[in-house]
């Protein structure tokens, strides 16, 4: 979760929450000029290559999904991150967490603030496919759906 007070940023690491309607209103489109870069990928106690897009998930193992995701074109991250299943479900990410690096490599500290962790328990889905976008809220509302996705497997 994010608090913004004045220029100072916090984040708190959570377990993720279902929230009924946390988009904005508005059409998502593709993130465009939009960066979205994964660390790490973690199923249970397996860690998979950040390139993994399929993740075969058994029952009571936990996904956690960890990167940064900014606006590339005007240098600046967003103030939510959720990661959307099925075009349906929202799980709120812990976003705006401190990533000096990706600021010192793009030269810019207004993204300082662009890391993310999102942890999804698949647990209320079925056994069956789902697809899971990243999507990025920026501080005017908008909201950006990453075109890269992600294809939980879920194992019974």
């Amino acid at each position: 979760l994010l608090a913004i007070e004045g220029e100072r940023v916090e984040t708190l690491d959570v377990v993720s929450v279902r929230v009924a309607d946390p988009l904005p209103r508005t059409p998502l489109r593709p993130l465009a000029g939009g960066e979205l870069h994964v660390d790490r990928i973690r199923v249970g106690h397996r860690e998979l290559d950040r390139e993994t897009r399929v993740l075969v998930v058994g029952p009571d193992e936990i996904v956690t999904i960890e990167g940064w995701a900014i606006n590339g074109r005007e240098l600046r991250h967003g103030v939510a991150l959720y990661a959307l299943i099925d075009e349906r479900d929202a799980v709120r990410a812990a976003y705006g967490r401190e990533r000096g690096d990706v600021a010192e490599v793009l030269g810019s500290p207004e993204v300082r603030f662009c890391g993310f962790r999102v942890t999804i328990d698949p647990g209320p889905y079925a056994s069956s496919m789902h697809v899971v976008r990243i999507v990025v809220v920026m501080d005017d509302g908008s909201a950006y759906g990453c075109s890269d996705t992600f294809a939980l497997h879920l194992e019974s």
